[in-house]
Formats: structure tokens, C-alpha cells, sequence
């Protein structure tokens, strides 16, 4: 999956590559520090095919700081042209299922990584924001990847 994300026939155990992403999701606690490096990088509309914000974490007690996320994040998402949940959307995990091509390769923040069909890696909110705003994912390829 990696390798054909980089145009290639397969990635070797610890070799850098720039994966295609497909998917690249944030989570709410990490959102503001996403919009931060976002708007470092000058980005103005994201490169991936598809890029979701959720607020599943913060949705059912906010904090006041939360409820100002809630109003201002979804807007910077959706006018770079992609998906912001709304708080009270249900988790990010069970939309990704119903979305996501199968054998593709996304990243996210914290626990919104993983899903079914494809694979994907673990990012912080710089890692996050430049595979949103590029599209790739710098990546030398985790040992911990089994492959056949």
C-alpha cells in the first residue's frame, strides 16, 4: 500500500518515502495546534483528498476554550475545502469506515489513525497540517510494519 502511495513497487523496513495521503483527520484537542501550523505554512486550501476535523473529545463537556474551537475551527476547515464534523457528530472513527478507499494511506492525530482498510500513521499537529496542506507524509518506513 505504502509503495504504491509512492509510486513504487515497495517500501523497505526503515527507507524514507513520501506516501500520497488519502486521508488526513484531526481531533479536536489537537485542532487549534493544527490551524496554528496551517496558517505557518500559508495554507490555503489542503492537498489531500480528504481532510476532517472532528470534536469528539471536547463535544459532550466543553470548556469555554472548547466552545470557542467549536465555533471557529469548523470555518477555517470548510473554507480550505474539506469536512469539519460538528460537535455531536458521533466519533471521527465511525465516519472514516464509511469513507475511506480500501488499501490507502492516511495520518492523523492521537487515536484518530488507525482504521480497517488501509494504513496509516501516527502524526502531531506539524506532521498533521503538512500532510494536509501537501498531501505527502514525509516517512521513513516504522520497523514495526509487517509485510509479507
Amino acid at each position: 500500500m505504502v509503495g504504491r502511495a509512492c509510486n513504487k513497487l515497495g517500501i523497505r523496513l526503515g527507507e524514507y518515502c513520501e506516501p500520497k495521503m488519502t486521508s488526513v483527520t484531526s481531533q479536536d484537542t489537537r485542532g487549534p495546534m493544527t490551524r496554528d501550523e496551517l496558517k505557518d505554512l500559508a495554507c490555503l486550501g489542503f492537498s489531500a483528498d480528504l481532510v476532517m476535523q472532528s470534536f469528539c473529545h471536547t463535544a459532550a463537556y466543553p470548556k469555554p476554550i472548547d466552545v470557542t474551537t467549536h465555533d471557529t475551527l469548523p470555518d477555517f476547515v470548510m473554507d480550505r475545502g474539506d469536512v469539519s464534523l460538528r460537535p455531536g457528530d458521533a466519533i471521527i472513527h465511525s465516519w472514516l469506515n464509511r469513507m475511506l478507499l480500501p488499501d490507502t494511506v492516511a495520518t492523523g492525530s492521537n487515536s484518530h489513525t488507525r482504521f480497517p482498510i488501509g494504513i496509516s500513521f501516527p502524526a502531531g499537529s506539524g506532521l498533521v497540517a503538512f500532510s494536509a496542506a501537501t498531501g505527502v507524509i514525509p516517512l521513513d518506513m516504522p520497523e514495526s510494519v509487517l509485510y509479507s
